[in-house]
């Protein structure tokens, strides 16, 4: 006699088992899919703030450097005058000299 019932060899309790579990690793996935869209939200945005920040940091590099030639040409300038000042002070020491011992020759004084 024949079995009239067909022979699943484990097959139909199979296909359930793996149907069940392939559904719970697709919602996993939409999670995990969900998750990465949120962290390239959120990368996209500190891009966005690092760009801005290193924007106001070449800002400001700019403007110290801006008043660092400032401070250079003013130290050069002061060093030119600084300069002159002492050749000046030189000459008027030398003329000063010269008149006292001019006058010390005048007053018949050793100079």
């Amino acid at each position: 006699m024949v079995d009239a019932t067909p022979t699943t060899n484990g097959n139909t309790e199979l296909i359930e088992f793996l149907q069940g579990h392939f559904t719970t690793i697709d919602k996993q996935f939409t999670e995990v899919g969900r998750q990465f869209t949120e962290v390239g939200r959120q990368f996209t945005e500190v891009r966005g703030e690092v760009r801005e920040g290193l924007r106001k940091v070449n800002e400001r590099i700019d403007n110290l450097a801006t008043n660092v030639d400032g401070f250079v040409k003013l130290h050069q300038k002061l060093d030119i005058e600084l300069t002159a000042l002492r050749d000046k002070y030189n000459r008027l020491a030398r003329a000063h000299n010269e008149l006292a011992t001019r006058v010390a020759r005048l007053e018949g004084t050793p100079a």
